[in-house]
């Protein structure tokens, strides 16, 4: 039996991707490791019809919950997890960096559609990293189902500094000057820095410039002069110049 964690599944407390083979002749899994309080949240997540119609129309991937005593779930246990689920193995695995302009477009919007079906029904995406999203072929389908957690209203969406930086600012450099963003997406797992990108735009006012270039630049240097920490522009008063809030929560049937 073999069990190898994935290298590129990110740093999240609430689970981890693995690979797992019950012998090296025999086919490769992909499983997922999940702590007792994401798993709670995620057989909720998994019986909603909201999320279960973004999995039968092949926008989010297929989760299964693995049996208790199985030679697959023990060996997640012996990992120090509670519980283990199972996704449909990808036959090719790419990166934001690789991405040409419309592949990163159609998984920018993906996640927005995503995000907008789980806020209309109580659930926000806690994180908008694009290695969210895999290709089937053409089509883009989301993959971290551990993104999803119950919104709080009010609060500060904290997934949109990420989102800006490694799509909307990206796109837009692409869209509006013909400069491929995939050096910097290749050089940095957190995308392309608003002052950088401010820069790059000059006195444009495209749409779209003010709002997710020029305004989180002006945001970031007032934050930077006041001595706010990185971790209090993410989430404190920095971030209220930029990120936007969870709106009322109206659940919807879908």
């Amino acid at each position: 039996m073999i069990l190898r964690a994935e290298g590129a599944s990110l740093r999240d407390p609430a689970g981890k991707v693995y690979r797992w083979k019950a012998q090296r002749s025999a086919p490769e899994r992909i499983l997922r490791g999940v702590t007792a309080p994401a798993a709670e949240d995620l057989r909720a997540l998994l019986a909603a019809p909201w999320f279960r119609s973004l999995v039968s129309g092949h926008e989010v991937i297929r989760t299964g919950w693995l049996d208790a005593g199985t030679a697959e779930h023990a060996a997640l246990r012996a990992q120090g997890w509670a519980e283990g689920v199972e996704h449909p193995r990808l036959d090719v695995v790419t990166y934001p960096f690789e991405w040409p302009f419309s592949m990163l477009r159609k998984a920018t919007l993906l996640q927005l559609r995503v995000l907008e079906r789980a806020l209309a029904n109580g659930w926000l995406l806690k994180d908008a990293a694009p290695g969210n999203v895999q290709f089937l072929g053409l089509d883009p389908v989301f993959i971290d189902v551990l993104s999803f957690q119950r919104a709080r209203e009010g609060a500060w969406w904290r997934g949109y500094r990420q989102l800006s930086r490694t799509a909307l600012v990206p796109l837009m450099l692409e869209s509006y000057l013909g400069l491929d963003p995939r050096p910097w997406l290749r050089g940095s797992r957190d995308g392309i820095d608003a002052n950088v990108a401010a820069r790059l735009f000059g006195a444009s006012l495209r749409k779209g410039v003010l709002s997710h270039v020029r305004f989180p630049a002006w945001a970031e240097r007032r934050a930077a002069r006041s001595g706010a920490g990185a971790g209090e522009r993410e989430g404190g008063k920095g971030a209220a110049h930029r990120a936007p809030r969870i709106p009322p929560i109206r659940h919807t049937r879908a």
